[in-house]
């Protein structure tokens, strides 16, 4: 046995392949992307096959078409479930990150004392209002210095009239209340729309 071990070593762990769930929902986009090519394609070669009188191969290539739209379906509810998944993960992650903030923070609450907590807190609003000043000093404009009292009286010298400044109201077109009639095409019906194209 130690000499097969010596003569071809040992083997080599093998990692685990597990895909995260956006790398699968990557691989659903691209094979989703392939399938509405083809789509294309059949949809392109079945008027073709029309315009050359070839029926049999229109409904042949039409009937792939709509096997290809359900694989298409399928796996766009393939992917709403990652994303689903995702954001359940990302919600867990969330959930676990505010207990650990909270299990630190009962843990170190008690060590503080209400000099301390006092000291802290001073701290923060020195901090924070160092942080306004800073953001203040960023948000001025460059180059031109405007002065907001002579902005004000030029806008006040002009006048608007109350009616320009009101806007008109929207008018929309009615909406049917009836539900629209949903009609189901038959292979009859596509090979006429695509003789028609």
């Amino acid at each position: 046995m130690s000499f097969f071990r010596s003569l071809f070593g040992r083997p080599k762990p093998v990692a685990p392949v597990v895909q995260t769930p956006a790398e699968r929902d990557a691989e659903i986009q691209k094979k989703i992307a392939s399938l509405r090519a083809q789509v294309g394609t059949l949809t392109a070669q079945a008027q073709a096959a029309v315009a050359s009188g070839d029926r049999t191969a229109a409904v042949a290539m039409l009937k792939r078409r709509k096997l290809l739209e359900g694989e298409i379906e399928t796996l766009e509810a393939s992917s709403l479930r990652l994303v689903e998944q995702r954001i359940g993960l990302d919600t867990q992650r969330m959930h676990v990150d505010t207990l650990n903030v909270m299990r630190e923070a009962n843990r170190r609450v008690p060590r503080l004392s209400a000099d301390e907590a006092a000291a802290v807190l001073d701290e923060t609003e020195e901090r924070l209002q160092d942080v306004e000043e800073v953001s203040g000093l960023f948000s001025r404009p460059l180059g031109r210095e405007i002065n907001v009292d002579d902005e004000l009286a030029e806008l006040e010298g002009r006048h608007v009239p109350v009616a320009a400044a009101q806007p008109k109201p929207l008018v929309f077109p009615s909406v049917p209340v009836h539900p629209l009639p949903q009609k189901q095409q038959t292979m009859a019906e596509q090979l006429a729309a695509l003789e028609a194209m």
